[in-house]
């Protein structure tokens, strides 16, 4: 719980960010890659200072329920669960809980926001609703990825962009599609 706890808060706000309607999901780019890096810091640079204020609190709510801190029984033979030898509870929670919680997430969040994941996700910036503002050069790293399924080149899309965006822009925001299915139906 403790351990969720510390890695929940850290992704606290990127979740905000990305279940919110109005925002825009390139906004989150940044942050989630700064959660990223925390993750892995906490992993390779500063695990046992991380660990020991979890640990710390996790003393804290056994004495409050009136628990003890115990390790599960270990055998010689384990197949069921993780069996990593240790000497005392607070190493066999480090290394069979927050070590592996730790790179679940570390991979998890890479794996959800891979580059090439971004780069799909840069076409979001074409939706009506968040065109404002936005310059071809904010897409012109998925154009040149999807390149070959575009007709025209560059330099045509780029006008055809600006023509799109023309278009939107006279449009009061809150008139304008927020989503890649009303855009397309617009």
């Amino acid at each position: 719980l403790c351990i969720l706890n510390k890695c929940l808060s850290l992704t606290l706000s990127v979740a905000y960010g990305l279940q919110s309607p109005g925002d825009d999901i390139m906004d989150c780019a940044q942050l989630i890659d700064d959660i990223i890096f925390m993750f892995k810091y906490i992993r390779n640079e500063k695990l046992e200072q991380n660990y020991e204020e979890i640990f710390y609190d996790v003393r804290e709510l056994c004495d409050i329920t009136g628990h003890e801190v115990k390790m599960p029984r270990i055998t010689g033979r384990q197949i069921t669960r993780s069996n990593v030898p240790s000497t005392t509870p607070q190493e066999y929670y480090r290394v069979n809980l927050f070590i592996p919680i730790l790179d679940h997430f570390i991979a998890s969040l890479n794996e959800l926001f891979s580059t090439h994941q971004w780069l799909a996700l840069i076409v979001s910036r074409l939706i009506p609703a968040f065109i404002e503002g936005k310059t071809f050069d904010d897409i012109k790293e998925a154009v040149e990825m999807y390149q070959d399924l575009l007709h025209g080149s560059t330099a045509v899309i780029k006008q055809e962009f600006l023509l799109y965006q023309t278009k939107w822009i006279d449009i009061q925001p809150h008139d304008r599609p927020s989503n890649g299915m009303e855009a397309y139906l617009s």
